[in-house]
Parts: structure tokens; C-alpha cells; sequence
């Protein structure tokens, strides 16, 4: 059997793993699945509708992070997939799946977006919500983080990026898009947010946040 037919039902999030060694596909008829980079399955698991991904740093090892349908967050074991730990949140918090996750680079914060617009943080040590702190006005789409974990970015279905300070939680820059924005990440130096608006590559200057997005050569 080839990948694409192991895959057919789509793919909702693909992961590698911090060592780049293996990968994780979640796929949209709730399969999630560990592959080495010749294919080789190294574990399956069933039945978990999972909308979104990361690895966090946990000390002497990578904590496996999933959103689900739901805006439920769990900890999976990351060597069989098992689900370990849902992190608590109030009932009236968010609806609707986690669509996109990151972590902090010191493995204290959780950041999510959701699909009904709201960002939001939780706390890594105590498993819990901490709170939305940004919200669009229709799906937040993405979210990324810088390499020193002071700025978190959104870009959402409602033709707009936006940039958080994670210390205050604030909006600290926000950007109008022609449509919406597919995907972002912020370059390794951290002065530049790389996005793409309706399959067109385009960045933004964090540094001159009063600049337009000009279109990535």
C-alpha cells in the first residue's frame, strides 16, 4: 500500500519531530500515526481527532502536544502516541478545534489558535488555561513564535496578521491582508514574519511595523 492510500482521507497536521528523525501525520478520519523517514510505521493510533500539533520542551525529554476537535489540549506519550493528560480549561473558554499550536522555547507556555478566532495561552507546568488574550473576528487560522519566545504571531481568516508580546499579552502590530492568511513564521532573527496570503509569499518588517507586506522575491 503507497502513502497517498495510507493518507486518503486527507491530512489534517504533519509534524517532525525536534531530532528529524520521524515524523506524525493526524489525519482528518482521527489517525494518528509515527513514521520513520523511509515510511516505516512506528506507531498508530486510533479514534483521536487531532487538529494540531507540537513538541515541547519538557527538560531531559519532547512533550507531544495535541488539539482536538472540541478545543480539548492533551499530552500524548510521544513514543506510542497514547493520549496521557487533558489540560483543564472552563467549559465557556473556546469552540470549536485548535487549529494551530506552539510552545515557548523554554516548555513553560502553550499558545494556540482557534476556530473561533480566539488566541490563547495555557500554563505547561499546571496543565491549565490561562486565558484568550487576542481574538479575530473569524478563524484564527495559524500561529507561530519567534526563537526567543518575547512574540507570538496569528493570521487569520479575517484578512489579518496580528503580533502579540508574550510578556503582557498584548496586540503590539496587526496587518491588513488582500484575503487570508495560509500560513506564517517568523524568520530566524526574528526581524521579519514570513506569511502567505492567498498562495502568494509575502513578508512583513517587525521592526517597521507601520510598513505594508511587500511580496517575498
Amino acid at each position: 500500500m503507497s502513502l497517498a492510500d495510507d493518507f486518503a482521507a486527507g491530512v489534517q497536521d504533519l509534524l517532525w519531530s525536534p531530532d528529524g528523525e520521524t515524523y506524525l501525520v493526524a489525519t482528518q478520519d482521527s489517525v494518528l500515526s509515527c513514521r520513520t523517514r523511509n515510511q516505516k510505521e512506528l506507531w498508530q493510533q486510533q479514534d483521536i481527532s487531532t487538529s494540531a500539533m507540537t513538541f515541547r520542551n519538557a527538560g531531559e525529554h519532547q512533550e507531544l502536544i495535541c488539539g482536538r476537535l472540541g478545543a480539548e489540549l492533551w499530552i500524548h506519550d510521544a513514543d506510542s502516541g497514547k493520549p496521557i493528560l487533558k489540560y483543564q480549561r472552563p467549559d465557556n473558554a473556546l469552540v470549536g478545534e485548535l487549529t494551530s499550536i506552539v510552545a515557548s522555547p523554554d516548555g513553560t507556555r502553550i499558545y494556540t489558535a482557534c476556530a473561533d478566532g480566539n488566541v490563547s495561552a495555557w500554563d505547561a507546568g499546571n496543565h491549565e488555561f490561562l486565558k484568550n488574550f487576542g481574538k479575530h473576528t473569524a478563524q484564527a487560522h495559524r500561529i507561530a513564535i519567534n526563537t526567543d519566545g518575547t512574540r507570538v504571531a496569528t493570521g487569520g481568516f479575517d484578512r489579518t496578521i496580528r503580533v502579540f508580546d508574550t510578556t503582557s499579552l498584548e496586540e503590539v502590530a496587526q496587518w491588513k491582508l488582500g484575503r487570508w492568511c495560509l500560513d506564517l513564521a517568523f524568520t530566524p532573527d526574528g526581524k521579519r514574519l514570513i506569511f502567505v496570503d492567498s498562495n502568494v509569499p509575502q513578508f512583513v518588517d517587525l521592526e517597521q511595523p507601520e510598513a505594508k507586506p511587500q511580496v517575498l522575491d
